[in-house]
């Protein structure tokens, strides 16, 4: 897994958003928090923001937010 963190953070950046977003989150789970947050900071917002959620384990909710608003109903 350091393969991601010995990459230019823009290179890895863009193979791992076109990844599954849980393989994404278990990848950058194993990456030093400096690497991680290199790479995090060359994503789009929004992917950075689920899979910071994936990593925390509020995944279910950051992947599917229809279904939260479904059950404040």
């Amino acid at each position: 897994m350091q393969i991601y963190g010995k990459m230019n953070p823009d290179a890895a950046a863009a193979q791992l958003m076109a990844m599954d977003e849980f393989v994404a989150a278990a990848i950058m789970s194993k990456l030093s928090t400096k690497d991680a947050s290199l790479i995090m900071a060359e994503m789009e917002a929004a992917k950075a923001a689920r899979l910071s959620a994936v990593i925390a384990g509020a995944g279910e909710i950051a992947m599917k937010p229809e279904r939260r608003a479904n059950e404040q109903q």
